[in-house]
This record gives structure tokens, sequence and C-alpha cells, in this order.
């Protein structure tokens, strides 16, 4: 799903695609002069999209003043092919806001939508109970009995710190957000989720919590992505937090001039420069596809390529050059949504990113103890033979590392087979990591 407007003035639209399908809905809210498309934050779930942004000039959202941008939420079932438009529960207090990402919390068993507040530069925390999951997303209801949270970072706050817009890791029972300062340098903001304060009402004033540190001091940063991924470094496996950072913004061409990728080990928060790319022409979001950072550069006024730097070889390439365009985004998983044509007659048109390496797991059964698979590249449909693959313990399905531990390895066969005994019940997940 993503965001677009058509002309000025005009609705922004929000665009679904959903397999071969192309579906369309609509959010009343004044366009801009050109046509232009964003990323909004969203979860998949099975058979329902949850969706959101910010609508500035709206205040019926929030019943903020028109200078306020009030954040939405979207609710799209893929089966009955209804939705229902929501506007978070915030106070008339005149903050601005946007919803900028959705976080599934499995130790915990919550939902969070994450909003920033540009005044000031504080955080916005929704959280949802997953029991109430079924009729958020199901039936298309408004959230209840969520709670709230509005928080503000408490040490090594910098002039004008501001968190808007960004995206957030989990970890650990650990949020990792993004910022920036008034120079435009590079923050990342560590807040321990058993430290936030919950309420069921909004609160009069922010949350001190937390400690900023500081990745990149260049200035003229974009806010730019954080991912989680894992590395292996002397056959140990080490969580890594990837900063995509765009610099030196170039308004008439509204790209980003730089581009610089750090490694932040999350124990430490110690941040290593891996990669950076100067007259990139870049736009502000990129996405993670296995450790390969992809982002968009624009050559020309109608011409694009999709950048990929892969984090395990340190190596940079692009796509062929995609031209006579409109514009150019990134979607999650690994899609590329290309809009040509003009604003009032538009073409949208989805490329499929392909790696060299796609694994999958196949064939996993449990047996007598025994937990067994197969490893392919589903790419080629070939078997992934002579790679390790890695048995964590969670502590509730879904964990997603927050809190699991790594309890066995093993190599696969010629044929990509493999196995772990599993003597005690519990919760599992297999994961490769790619040297």
């Amino acid at each position: 799903m993503f965001d677009y407007n058509t002309g000025s003035p005009g609705p922004i639209q929000v665009g679904v695609v959903y397999g071969k399908e192309q579906k369309q809905l609509y959010v009343s809210a004044t366009g801009g002069s050109n046509v232009t498309a964003n990323l909004v934050p969203k979860i998949f779930f099975n058979k329902t999209i949850l969706v959101g942004g910010g609508v500035c000039g709206y205040p019926s959202c929030l019943n903020n003043p028109t200078d306020s941008c009030g954040p939405w939420f979207l609710s799209y079932n893929l089966q009955s092919n209804t939705y229902n438009l929501n506007c978070s529960a915030e106070p008339n207090n005149g903050i601005t806001t946007h919803l900028l990402d959705v976080v599934l919390d499995y130790v915990n068993q919550n939902l969070y939508l994450y909003h920033s507040s540009a005044k000031p530069g504080a955080g916005v925390l929704f959280s949802v109970p997953f029991s109430e999951l079924s009729s958020f997303l199901e039936n298309l209801q408004p959230p209840k009995n969520y709670k709230v949270a509005w928080i503000y970072p408490s040490q090594n706050v910098p002039n004008g710190f501001s968190n808007y817009p960004g995206n957030v890791v989990l970890y650990k029972n650990k949020l990792y957000i993004v910022g920036e300062d008034s120079s435009e340098n590079y923050y990342i903001w560590v807040v321990p989720y058993n430290q936030i304060e919950w309420s069921s009402s909004y609160p009069s004033s922010p949350q001190t919590i937390g400690s900023v540190y500081q990745i990149y001091n260049g200035g003229g940063a974009g806010i730019g992505s954080i991912f989680l991924n894992y590395y292996l470094e002397n056959n140990s496996i080490v969580p890594k937090i990837i900063a995509y950072i765009p610099a030196n913004f170039n308004q008439g061409n509204i790209t980003y001039n730089n581009v610089y990728i750090y490694s932040i080990d999350p124990s430490t928060m110690e941040a290593t420069l891996l990669y950076s790319l100067q007259n990139a022409s870049a736009f502000m979001r990129a996405i993670n596809l296995g450790g390969i950072i992809l982002f968009v550069r624009k050559l020309s006024s109608n011409s694009y390529v999709i950048s990929a730097y892969d984090t395990k070889t340190n190596t940079y390439e692009q796509s062929q050059e995609l031209t006579n365009l409109l514009g150019l985004i990134l979607a999650k998983p690994n899609y590329a949504i290309a809009f040509s044509g003009s604003p009032s007659d538009m073409t949208i048109t989805i490329y499929e990113i392909l790696v060299d390496v796609m694994p999958k797991f196949e064939n996993v059964v449990y047996q007598n103890g025994i937990l067994s698979g197969k490893l392919i590249n589903a790419r080629y449909n070939v078997p992934i033979g002579n790679t390790p693959v890695y048995l964590f313990t969670l502590e509730s399905q879904g964990d997603n590392y927050s809190s699991g531990e790594l309890v066995a390895s093993t190599t696969t066969d010629n044929y990509g087979n493999f196995s772990f005994n599993i003597p005690n019940k519990g919760y599992y997940d297999v994961k490769i990591i790619f040297p």
C-alpha cells in the first residue's frame, strides 16, 4: 500500500496492490501540485492490511488546528474488499503528529502504532493488545482497550531534536527510533520498553525516557530508515542495526545528494560507516531485503534506477534505467512501484526485485522429537547445500528473537536437507544467516 496525490487541489489517494489485482482507496485531503508517492507504514495479516500516515490541513481527523498534521490509520480487508479509515484518539492540543510505523511485540503481546510529534520532538505510542486485533482488523473497527504513551528522551537530547519522520526497530525489549537535531545530524533514540508508562487516556505531558545516540554528524541528513539484521562474525551470530541516511536535500530534484549506510552494535550503540555514495540523487526511504539495502536514485526528471548495497559483501549494484516515469518507490517485501503517464491518466506498474539468493524453508515437519526440513533458493527452485542453519528457542510464538536464544546449529547436506533434535516442548524458530 502506498499513498500519492494527483494535482492541486485533489485527493490524496491510497493505492492497494494485492497479488495481480489493483484496487484504489481514497482519503479526502488537499493534494499538492505534483504527483508524489510515499510509502506508508503497513503490516500484513492473514486477510487484512493495516496502513496509515498523516494528513496536514485536515483538522476534522483530530479536531486540531489546520496547521497540524492528523495521523490516520486504515484497515483493509482483502477478502471483502472493504476498509475503515480511523483517526488516532489524540487531544486538541495542537501538536503535529504523523503515524510512522506499526510494530508487533510478541513477547508482551501488543501491537504498537508509533507516531512522531514535531512540537515537541517526541513520540506517541498506542498499544493495542493482541486480544483486540480480531475486531480491530477483521471487523474494521477502531481499537478498543488501547493504551497510550507520550514519550520524550531523558538523556543526551540534542538541540532541536525531532523524530519526524522515521521508523522503529524492536529488539530485546527496547525500541530503537531514529531522529535528527536542528543541524540535521542523525541519531537513534533507545527506549526501554519496561520503563514506558502507559495510560488509558492521553497524558498531559510527555514522559522522559531513554537515551539518544549520535550516529552521523555531517549535517543535512534526512532521517531515512533503520533495519535489524544478523551477521556471522567469527562463527558467531551478531545482531546489527543498519542505518540508511540520505543527506543534503536537493529541493529542485526532490532528492538527497549523498547516501551514508552505517552499522550499529545495539549492545554499545557504536556506529561504523559501511558505505557512502556521493552525487546519489536518492530518495529518503529504503527497504531491507535479506541484508541488502535498496533505495531509489533519480537520474533525470523522468529516469530512475534501483540501487542495491549488500551489507554482507560490501558491494554496490544498480538496476537498468527506468525511463518515462513520474516516480518510482519501493515497497515491502521486494517490489518497486513505477508511476507513468500523467496525473490525470496514470499507469502503475509493479516490478518484482530479485536477488541471486532468495532462501526459503520447505517441508519443515516435527515428528518424534526431530525437526527436519529443506532449504532451497526460491528464485531458481534449487536446493541450498552446505549452509549453516540455526535453531532459536523463543518465549512465545513469533517472538522474532526479541528474547530468543540460539540453542543449536547444523549444516544442510548437498540436497539442502537439515534436522534438529528437539527434546523439550516450546517455541522454536529456524533461521539462516549468510556470512
